[in-house]
């Protein structure tokens, strides 16, 4: 099998949300590492920051219903994540 990036829901640090799709190098056991560069334009860091409270919403509601703990590894943050750029932007 052939290695490929994809974006994938994983648990997560990013966005100050447990769950979040990033982009992956995926392999044949799974996520090789987090291939996500950290820079994201202005439009979308917009756009990530309105749909957070819903995207919370939904990730407790799938909690919730989940009986058990998923085992899904947890990748570390980067340094400058889309709510921390958001915030030191002004609206245009």
């Amino acid at each position: 099998m052939q290695s490929t990036v994809e974006c994938s829901f994983v648990k997560s640090q990013e966005m100050y949300c447990p769950y979040f799709s990033t982009p992956k190098l995926l392999g044949e056991k799974g996520i090789k590492k987090d291939v996500s560069s950290g820079k994201i334009i202005l439009f979308k860091e917009k756009m990530i920051v309105v749909v957070i409270p819903e995207l919370k919403a939904s990730i407790k509601k799938g909690e919730e219903l989940q009986p058990r703990k998923p085992r899904i590894p947890q990748l570390k943050p980067s340094s400058k994540g889309p709510t921390q750029l958001a915030k030191k932007r002004k609206p245009t």
